[in-house]
C-alpha cells in the first residue's frame, strides 16, 4: 500500500489549470488561488518512526510537521495547482494557544501576506487543551478562530477537523498494553469536549464567522473514527499511529490528508461523515464548479466558463460562427419557400377569377328530364 500512496498526488496533474478573472469571493476561490498553508494542533504532527532508532533507544519527538513528509500531503496537493505557494512554518509549542499566537506573529511581521489567499488547517486532539472545561481542546479551537478572524479577516480559508470522541485511542489502548499505559492520562480528559460542545462551536462558527472573504468549515472527519483492522484479522492496525500511540503515523496522517483534501472539494451534503483510513483517490475541483465548496456554491455555483487557451476561445468563435451561417440559410430557404407558395396560391386565385362562369348543374329546373318521359318516348311505334 506504500507504493500506492506515494503515487497518488501524481493523478492531480489531469486536472484543470487555474481560472483566471473571477469574482475576489470566498465561493470562488480554486486551489490554485491558495498563496499561503498553516496548520495548528497537534493531529498535524506525526512520528517519524524508525525500527532501528527504536531499538537504539533514540525516541521521536513526534513534532514533524505534515509538510515535511515524502508521503501525499493537502500542501502536496496545492503544489500542483501552483508553485510559488508559501507554507509558513509552525511552532514547535504543544498547546493551541500557543500555536496560535505564533502564528498570528508570523502574519503582524508580513502585512503583505493578508492580501493573499489562505488556508490554514487545524487538527486538535485532546492535549490541546487543559483539564478544565474553560480551557478544553474544543474551546481552544474557538478562541483560535476569534483570533485569526480579528487579524486576518479578509482571504482566508479555516478548516477544522472536528475530534469530538477518543475512540480511536481507545482502540488503540484496548489493542495493546504499551498504549494502554502511554494513554493512562487520557482519562483525566474524557469527560471534556462532549459534543454538545462542539455542536456549539459549529453553530457560532457558522453564525459569526462567515463573511464573503472569510469562511470556517468544521469536517466531522474524526467524530467517531476509530482504527480499522488489519486485512484478513481481528487485531487492530497500530501502524497507523506513532510510537507513541498519541499522533499519527506518516502514512496515518497522509491518509487524513488524503480524506480533507477531497472533502474541501466536495459539495457539503455528499462530504463523507466519516474517517475510516481507506486508500481514497484524491479528487480534482469539479468542471461545474472548480471551487473550494462553501454552502453556498454547494447549494447553488453560478459562474461563466472561460477557456484559458486560445484555441479554445478560437474554436467556440468558429462554432458560433458556423451555428450563424446555418441559421441564416435555413431562414433564406424557409423564406424563399414562403415567397414561393404565396405567388402560386395568388396565380392559382387569378386564373380563377378569369375562367367563364357557367351556372350549376340543375340550376334551371325547367330543362330537368325524367327518365320515364324519355322512356315512353322512345317506344312509340
Amino acid at each position: 500500500m506504500g507504493g500506492a500512496l506515494e503515487e497518488v498526488t501524481d493523478l492531480l496533474l489531469n486536472c484543470a489549470p487555474k481560472l483566471d478573472s473571477k469574482l475576489d469571493h470566498i465561493d470562488y476561490v480554486c486551489p490554485g488561488d491558495i498563496e499561503l498553508y498553516a496548520e495548528l494542533g497537534q493531529l498535524t504532527r506525526y512520528c517519524n518512526d524508525s525500527i532501528m532508532e527504536l531499538i537504539k533507544g533514540r525516541v521521536d519527538s513526534c513534532q514533524h510537521a505534515s509538510y515535511t513528509s515524502s508521503l501525499p500531503s493537502i500542501v502536496k496537493f496545492l503544489m500542483k495547482s501552483i508553485q510559488n505557494l508559501t507554507v509558513i512554518e509552525t511552532s514547535k509549542a504543544t498547546k493551541l494557544e500557543n500555536q496560535t499566537q505564533y502564528l498570528v506573529g508570523q502574519f503582524m511581521e508580513h502585512k503583505s501576506w493578508r492580501n493573499k489567499w489562505k488556508l490554514i488547517v487545524i487538527m486538535p486532539n485532546i492535549e490541546d487543551g487543559e483539564l478544565r472545561e474553560p480551557e478544553q481542546s474544543a474551546v481552544e479551537v474557538m478562541k483560535s478562530i476569534k483570533l485569526l478572524y480579528e487579524v486576518i479577516p479578509k482571504r482566508t480559508i479555516l478548516i477544522v477537523v472536528r475530534s469530538s470522541t477518543l475512540k480511536l485511542w481507545q482502540d488503540a489502548s484496548n489493542t495493546h498494553r504499551a498504549c494502554q499505559t502511554l494513554l493512562e492520562p487520557w482519562k483525566l480528559y474524557e469527560k471534556l469536549n462532549p459534543v454538545s460542545i462542539w455542536d456549539q462551536v459549529e453553530k457560532i462558527c457558522g453564525l459569526h464567522f462567515q463573511s464573503s472573504l472569510f469562511t470556517v468549515q468544521i469536517l466531522p472527519l474524526m467524530k467517531d473514527a476509530s482504527l480499522p483492522f488489519l486485512p484478513g484479522s481481528n487485531q487492530m492496525d497500530l501502524s497507523l499511529l506513532g510510537h507513541d500511540c498519541v499522533h499519527f503515523s506518516p502514512r496515518g496522517l497522509s491518509l487524513l490528508h488524503i480524506a480533507i483534501w477531497n472533502a474541501m472539494l466536495t459539495r457539503l451534503p455528499d462530504r463523507s461523515q466519516a474517517f475510516n483510513f481507506s486508500l481514497e483517490r484524491p479528487l480534482c475541483a469539479d468542471p461545474q464548479c472548480p471551487f473550494i465548496r462553501t454552502a453556498k456554491n454547494s447549494a447553488l455555483c453560478v459562474w461563466n466558463i472561460q477557456k484559458a487557451d486560445g484555441n479554445g476561445r478560437r474554436s467556440e468563435q468558429l462554432i458560433a460562427i458556423g451555428v450563424l451561417i446555418i441559421a441564416t440559410v435555413l431562414f433564406v430557404i424557409v423564406l424563399g419557400t414562403i415567397c414561393c407558395f404565396t405567388r402560386y396560391h395568388n396565380k392559382v386565385n387569378e386564373v380563377a377569377e378569369n375562367l367563364p362562369k357557367k351556372p350549376p348543374v340543375g340550376a334551371d329546373w325547367i330543362s330537368w328530364k325524367y327518365i320515364d318521359e324519355d322512356s315512353s318516348a322512345s317506344y312509340k311505334f
